[in-house]
């Protein structure tokens, strides 16, 4: 039997567990498409993503010297995403999505709702990531 690291060469581990509990037929065509597309260098891409990286928040409450975060520098103001915007975005793909990181700029435990947001996505069936500075 093939390892599934061997044909899917780069995909990390755990987009390879996501795969192996997540799976759907239309998220595995896609896959499929992406690995295709990604291989044969498609300028112009019918795949859909198969994982997003969805800040529900750009707030921080810490204000480390060497982030522009903390720091404020990257000009927005702070602000957090609502959960219908979150519902918005995986009725548009959702059933695509195999990875859903909730994190990027900011603090995703500084959202009110971040639980209702991470069941919601993993009732999805989507492999939920948060990455948290655990200040709080």
């Amino acid at each position: 039997m093939v390892q599934m690291s061997r044909l899917l060469p780069q995909v990390k581990n755990k987009t390879l567990r996501a795969i192996a509990r997540y799976s759907t037929p239309r998220k595995l065509m896609n896959l499929a498409r992406v690995i295709h597309e990604r291989r044969n260098r498609v300028l112009t891409p019918r795949s859909l993503p198969y994982r997003a990286n969805i800040d529900v928040t750009n707030a921080c409450n810490l204000h480390c010297t060497f982030c522009p975060t903390g720091q404020k520098h990257y000009g927005r103001k702070v602000e957090i995403i609502s959960v219908d915007r979150v519902k918005q975005f995986l009725d548009q793909i959702g059933d695509y999505l195999y990875l859903a990181h909730l994190f990027l700029w900011g603090e995703p435990l500084l959202h009110p709702r971040i639980g209702e947001i991470v069941s919601l996505i993993h009732k999805r069936r989507i492999f939920t990531e948060i990455s948290t500075n655990l200040n709080i």
